[in-house]
């Protein structure tokens, strides 16, 4: 499993994700995907975000596989083992684009029932990022956290009634934005402080690891 120590790291935290999906991109354009829940579920439930995630890509997957493992749940004092549902595939589009952006809105629209979703990505060096950072709306409040080559999302869904999410594919050129005055956020947008703070380093030691010996 790409991702459960990483969760299970967080699982005492209120602010966790519902969902957690991890992409690396391989040197043939494809990309290694990975969802981790934060708990078990029943494998048909984790299917179906799989076929509304290729049905907001328009792509079908390959190689796809559910498993439930077993992961310490961090700072516990005995250590207790924590199971979550975790399913891993491949994306022969990858989930960035030619535009050097990623696939935001086909990510929330497909997962948009998780009130709290977190999207990672490991890019080559050569990924020169134009895409989109921060944003907000009715909907959705978009956070966005870059560390070298590893690019993070976090997204709170604060109405999920919409059929497509309409996100600018990139940030506005900050002269451009107007100030203006917003309502205060509700908690759930408030709660958007958290974040994958711990996420870097034990994802990517787990992720290439795996990712190495699978396909290099």
């Amino acid at each position: 499993m790409l991702t459960s120590v990483a969760f299970a790291s967080q699982t005492q935290q209120a602010s966790s994700p519902d969902l957690l999906i991890v992409s690396y991109s391989l040197k043939d354009g494809s990309s290694v995907v990975s969802l981790t829940y934060p708990a078990v579920v029943p494998h048909k439930q984790a299917m179906r975000d799989v076929l509304s995630l290729e049905q907001a890509t328009n792509e079908t997957f390959r190689d796809i596989k559910v498993t439930d493992d077993f992961a310490p749940i961090r700072g516990s004092k005995h250590h207790p083992l924590t199971r979550m549902t975790s399913v891993e595939f491949i994306s022969l589009q990858s989930l960035s684009n030619s535009d050097h952006a990623f696939a935001v809105a086909s990510l929330i629209d497909a997962f948009k029932s998780y009130p709290k979703l977190a999207f990672t990505y490991f890019e080559a060096p050569s990924f020169h990022f134009r895409g989109l950072r921060n944003y907000e709306d009715e909907y959705v409040t978009v956070r966005f956290i870059r560390r070298g080559n590893t690019f993070t999302y976090n997204v709170a869904v604060r109405n999920a009634h919409f059929k497509r999410i309409n996100l600018p594919a990139y940030s506005p050129d900050p002269s451009t934005i107007r100030v203006s005055v917003t309502k205060p956020q509700s908690s759930l947008a408030s709660g958007l402080k958290w974040s994958l703070m711990g996420l870097g380093a034990i994802v990517t030691c787990l992720l290439i690891y795996r990712i190495t010996l699978k396909y290099f």
